[in-house]
């Protein structure tokens, strides 16, 4: 029979507040599977899943995390995550929600659903593999994420960090292969959707240059050229402004360069971005003013 009250049963939960959220949520959720627990002490189903929540999260000994959001003092926090029906239990890995599911399920769903999810030994690889690329150690990074792939060719965030790999190296053909593997089951997802982006910044950035030495030369000859191939690298460095102001520049100057690629580019910038938010829609009109 399981407990009905909130006090924690298990040294393997804890209660948070927003401010804790990224470290105990999302910055833990690297190491491990984390659950966030919404829940509020009116509600009676709440008491029984938070109940059942802890005497499965003990069988783990650590490697799973339960952390609990009383919902009726987090408001911001359950209404930035959507949070419209208690309770609801949110799993995260990676930084990243991979699950959910609202009201009392049995246990042994749980289970299964921690199952599908819990951090293996491809995960800690890959979290070698992004720490490997972020020191710009390159080659060991594709080392290890080539183990990754050799044991499950469909792990979708190796393939991403590997792609993101080849095309600093410039090794264009591989990225076109690592695409085509992914094929269109993958075509939403908005990581593989930047890639596709990026492939094609990549190819029209100059070789040997930087954002700042390219911004010189745009201020010493200032040739369409040079603010096209600037643009491109302000978007690899993911400076978005910058890079649309630039493609803005393209624009004003030939509407047919490169076949409108400055056009289409920053429509490319404005499906990264979400297609929403200030920047999009500044953009936006400023572009919609110059077509028309």
């Amino acid at each position: 029979m399981y407990i009905m009250n909130n006090n924690s049963n298990s040294p393997h939960s804890k209660d948070i507040s927003e401010k804790d959220f990224n470290q105990d949520v999302i910055q833990q959720s690297f190491e491990k599977l984390v659950l966030v627990d919404f829940w509020a002490s009116w509600c009676n189903p709440c008491k029984i899943l938070t109940s059942i929540l802890e005497v499965v999260i003990n069988e783990y000994k650590g490697k799973v995390q339960l952390i609990k959001v009383d919902t009726d003092k987090e408001k911001n926090l359950a209404a930035g995550l959507e949070i419209r029906s208690l309770p609801t239990v949110i799993i995260f890995k990676q930084g990243e929600m991979v699950d959910m599911f609202s009201g009392v399920i049995p246990e042994g769903d749980i289970k299964a659903l921690i199952e599908t999810h819990r951090i293996n030994e491809k995960d800690m690889l890959y979290l070698q593999a992004q720490k490997e690329y972020k020191e710009n150690n390159l080659e060991s990074a594709n080392e290890t994420l080539d183990k990754i792939l050799s044991k499950d060719d469909s792990y979708i965030n190796a393939i991403i960090l590997l792609a993101r790999i080849y095309l600093q190296q410039k090794k264009f053909s591989d990225v076109d292969d690592l695409l085509h593997h992914v094929g269109m089951r993958n075509i939403d997802n908005p990581q593989i959707k930047e890639i596709l982006a990026l492939n094609n910044f990549y190819r029209d950035a100059p070789e040997n240059e930087t954002s700042t030495t390219l911004k010189e030369k745009v201020k010493n000859e200032d040739s369409i050229e040079h603010h096209y191939q600037l643009a491109c690298l302000y978007a690899i460095e993911e400076n978005y402004e910058l890079a649309l102001e630039e493609f803005l520049e393209v624009m004003k100057r030939d509407r047919k360069y490169k076949e409108d690629r400055a056009r289409k580019n920053m429509l490319t910038i404005f499906e990264i971005l979400g297609s929403s938010g200030p920047l999009v829609n500044t953009y936006r009109i400023k572009m919609a003013r110059l077509l028309h």
